[in-house]
């Protein structure tokens, strides 16, 4: 991989790890269209690059967590039901789903149609709640919500924002819940992959340049991805988001 590669990597890593757009989906689709083949090396690339994103949103929210006991709690309700999934399913999830492709689209134009069936059933009633106003309940539902994204293409912020608009909570607070609930979901899925490379990390010393890059990238495009995502969401809906979805869904349909 070269720099230009790490950087292309980069820049769809931290645009659509925060966006409702299925990072996963994204990542794999750049591997294609760059004609990578799979490898011990280039998984694990896609690993460490996703962790530039997650520390964006550390330095993001670091501080509103910690000052939130109430909110501390809420986020490990949230993240255990995908914890306990998440770790049932890991290598079947990695084995068999990542591998199809078809499972991927199905997937990504049907998150694509929900969004667009939410908002027109659900997002046009008042939208009152706040993240602080997150109920128990409704906290332990968003982390089963969230177990769906385990499936390549539903994408983690997508499910969790369809949910919490069903349940009367405004957009851009939701979505700043799906970033602040990314950080203990990302950093364990990431650490679970990680083990792998902590056995061999002799893979990846020749090419520390590109990983150095690519997390960097990474890391500065997802700070602006999340800060945008906030601000459109206070005016508009996740409409946009649904027919991107469908529409390259249905054009890379023609090329499976």
């Amino acid at each position: 991989m070269n720099i230009f590669q790490a950087i292309i990597f980069g820049v769809v890593e931290g645009i659509s790890e925060f966006l409702p757009i299925s990072s996963t989906f994204h990542l794999l689709l750049t591997k294609d269209a760059l004609g990578l083949a799979d490898s011990f090396f280039l998984n694990n690339f896609i690993v460490i690059i996703q962790s530039g994103a997650i520390f964006a949103a550390i330095a993001l929210y670091a501080k509103k967590i910690l000052l939130n006991r109430k909110l501390i709690i809420n986020l490990l309700l949230s993240f255990f039901p995908t914890a306990v999934i998440g770790l049932l399913g890991h290598s079947f999830i990695k084995d068999t789903l990542f591998s199809s492709t078809t499972t991927q689209l199905v997937s990504f134009i049907g998150v694509g149609i929900l969004f667009l069936v939410a908002e027109k059933y659900f997002g046009k009633k008042e939208q009152l709640l706040t993240s602080d106003q997150i109920t128990t309940k409704d906290a332990l539902l968003i982390g089963l919500a969230q177990s769906f994204a385990i499936i390549p293409g539903v994408s983690r912020s997508g499910i969790v924002l369809l949910f919490m608009l069903w349940r009367g909570y405004k957009r851009a607070s939701s979505a700043e819940y799906t970033f602040m609930l990314g950080i203990p979901t990302l950093l364990a899925a990431s650490a679970l992959d990680m083990l792998g490379l902590i056995q061999q990390p002799e893979s990846i010393t020749p090419l520390l340049m590109p990983l150095a890059v690519g997390w960097i990238v990474s890391f500065i495009v997802a700070l602006f991805a999340m800060k945008w995502l906030v601000e459109y969401l206070k005016k508009h809906s996740l409409s946009i988001f649904g027919w991107y979805r469908i529409a390259v869904g249905l054009f890379l349909s023609f090329f499976v």
